[in-house]
């Protein structure tokens, strides 16, 4: 092959991975297999635009290292991260199913290996400055689409999104990108930059309805503020508590409805037809109830050792029998489903229950059964999550790839000279603090997420 042939096939991989990054939002997935029955473990796989562009750039990749002979010059992911994957492989010991375990497998292997492999051995062809503004596009894209759901199509708060799944997918982004904003409107020294950042910050504030995201957030802009200097500290602190007390007045009230919300241990609703025939569940004499939060046409999925069955309930007419339940506070779902995963975890301490394992094992680890009908049904935090599917040793790797990250980022600002990469690597280290406190309450495995999530890895641990 000539050499212009190795240049176009470079400029193939480096325009994929570019690509990568502005489509990974597009959840336009092509599904090998479906299963219509939750129940019975048949494989299937989805591959977004995001994927299909990962495997097409790693297949070039791959050739042109034959071609080359470039096989001992490959640069392999950072160790923390190798052992990530490796937690996930042993975690099939206690994998109840293992078609569940290998469909997380794989896309753990084509995120933190195929595309950290793509990041870290090309490195030196993709420029900084692109890669952010792509990230910006990105995400002032999505901002703008969440104000029109917001204000115009006037959405309710769960759809409230962008392109993303959901509002904490939104916002667990808006925590990669946001502190990377943050330190551009503070160094750029193009007043149009400045514009489009103070734009994507008000912007961020005025629509995310994740409230765990914005919390996030502001504690990573006041971590930059600390390194930039005191007039910075301070002036964030001001700007910071200024828009706290005025979120009321400035944000609609569902916003505001929300931070009552998200701040609220209890929550108070009624009881409705779904929630009164689970409790007939647990009257029944000889099964155990497996909660599931996939109702199928009225019927549930209960346990009986190993066998799953489908049981087909009557109408429960609401009676004097539940009236003490109606319209009274609970603790919110979020709780109680974390003692369901403590309860699990501890059953599970050294390998989890395996990948892709956390809704077959949860449902019999309840001591009460959440209510139904609130908008909190699912259990979101990443340390829970990891700690019950890869059990001790994944969540303690996990912790390491954080550690490290936000370690060799900030060692990088402190001893980089002046220059656009020094400050990048601020926003990069004030950026995992966001992911560190977002993960409380958002799950960020998710394919959707693991694009920029890998990224940032990357880029706080990349050689220079």
């Amino acid at each position: 092959m000539r050499l212009s042939g190795y240049y176009m096939l470079d400029k193939f991989i480096n325009y994929s991975i570019l690509a990568v990054l502005a489509l990974f939002p597009l959840a336009l997935n092509f599904s090998i297999i479906s299963p219509p029955d939750t129940t019975h473990p048949i494989f299937s796989v989805n591959f977004s635009i995001a994927d299909l562009l990962i495997i097409f750039a790693f297949a070039l990749w791959v050739l042109r290292s034959i071609l080359l002979k470039t096989w001992r010059d490959i640069n392999p992911p950072v160790k923390p991260v190798i052992l990530l994957i490796f937690a996930g492989f042993i975690s099939f010991v206690n994998a109840f199913s293992l078609s569940g375990w290998l469909k997380e497998l794989v896309q753990l292997i084509e995120y933190f290996l195929l595309f950290y492999l793509l990041l870290e051995n090309n490195n030196k062809k993709i420029n900084l400055t692109i890669v952010k503004k792509i990230l910006f596009v990105v995400a002032s894209i999505n901002l703008l689409i969440a104000l029109i759901q917001h204000w115009i199509l006037k959405g309710d708060v769960y759809y409230i999104r962008g392109l993303f799944e959901n509002r904490n997918v939104f916002g667990s982004y808006l925590c990669m990108v946001i502190p990377l904003g943050y330190v551009e409107l503070i160094e750029s020294k193009v007043i149009a930059k400045k514009i489009w950042m103070v734009v994507l910050l008000m912007l961020t504030y005025w629509v995310l309805v994740s409230i765990s995201s914005l919390l996030s957030i502001a504690i990573s802009i006041l971590f930059i503020s600390f390194f930039l200097g005191r007039r910075y500290f301070l002036f964030s602190i001001f700007s910071i508590l200024f828009l706290t007390l005025a979120y009321p007045h400035i944000t609609s009230n569902k916003n505001f409805e929300e931070v009552k919300y998200f701040f609220r241990f209890q929550e108070q609703g009624s009881i409705n037809q779904k929630y009164y025939k689970k409790l007939s569940i647990l009257n029944l004499d000889n099964y155990k109830a497996f909660y599931r939060k996939d109702l199928k046409n009225g019927n549930y999925i209960l346990i009986s050792g190993n066998n799953y069955l489908d049981v087909k309930l009557p109408e429960t007419i609401p009676g004097d029998r539940y009236s003490d339940l109606d319209s009274t506070k609970q603790i919110k779902n979020r709780y109680v489903e974390m003692q369901a995963a403590l309860n699990l975890i501890g059953k599970n301490f050294l390998f989890g229950v395996g990948l892709g394992n956390y809704q077959n094992n949860i449902g019999s680890y309840f001591i009460e059964l959440p209510k139904v009908n609130t908008s909190e049904p699912n259990q979101n935090n990443t340390y829970l999550l990891l700690g019950v599917t890869m059990g001790v040793f994944g969540f303690i790797v996990y912790l390491w790839l954080l550690g490290k990250s936000f370690n060799s980022a900030l060692n990088r600002f402190i001893l980089n000279k002046e220059g656009e990469e020094k400050f990048f690597f601020l926003g990069l280290s004030g950026s995992i603090i966001a992911i560190v406190i977002e993960g409380f309450f958002s799950y960020l495995f998710v394919s959707s997420l693991l694009v920029p999530f890998v990224f940032l890895i990357y880029c706080s641990n990349k050689k220079m």
